[in-house]
């Protein structure tokens, strides 16, 4: 069951925080875990060990977002403590805004714009080695959440 609050963002992702290659940024050919707009990259199915007591596994998983989407990723409530949210500042988070680029932005990875998508540098971090977790993504055009139990360090749910 969704909250009915919007949550706080522990931290907001710019357009400055996107990850940039060298050449427009697409989403996933397939795999990809979609939560209305905003797609997780399909590595989240893979986690490993890493040395931190309180979230022992971990993954990386970019997200992207269509140009201009303001959309806030939200561990739902009944799941908090059993997945975390990549901080910048160290650690995991249960809420992270997210605000793509304007298609024109100037890209810093190649001649040309960010274009139709921003790839957003992204991770999760797990109590176990994997799990069936509530995410939540708000979007400011938006009433009510989008919804979705994400496969993490597994195929599916």
């Amino acid at each position: 069951m969704p909250r009915e609050d919007r949550p706080v963002p522990d931290e907001v992702r710019g357009c400055k925080t996107r990850g940039d290659s060298n050449r427009p940024a697409r989403p996933p050919a397939t795999g990809a875990v979609a939560i209305g707009p905003l797609l997780i990259w399909p590595s989240i199915r893979t986690v490993w060990p890493i040395r931190n007591a309180s979230w022992p596994y971990a993954t990386k998983a970019p997200k992207v977002l269509p140009a201009r989407v303001r959309a806030t990723l939200a561990i739902a409530p009944e799941a908090l403590g059993t997945a975390g949210l990549w901080s910048m500042h160290g650690g995991y988070v249960s809420s992270v805004r997210f605000v793509a680029c304007r298609e024109r932005e100037p890209s810093w990875g190649y001649r040309g714009t960010v274009g139709k998508y921003t790839v957003f540098p992204f991770g999760f971090a797990l109590v176990r080695r994997s799990a069936c977790v509530p995410m939540e993504v708000w979007l400011d055009t938006e009433a009510a959440p989008h919804r979705l139990l994400v496969p993490v360090g597994r195929s599916a749910c």
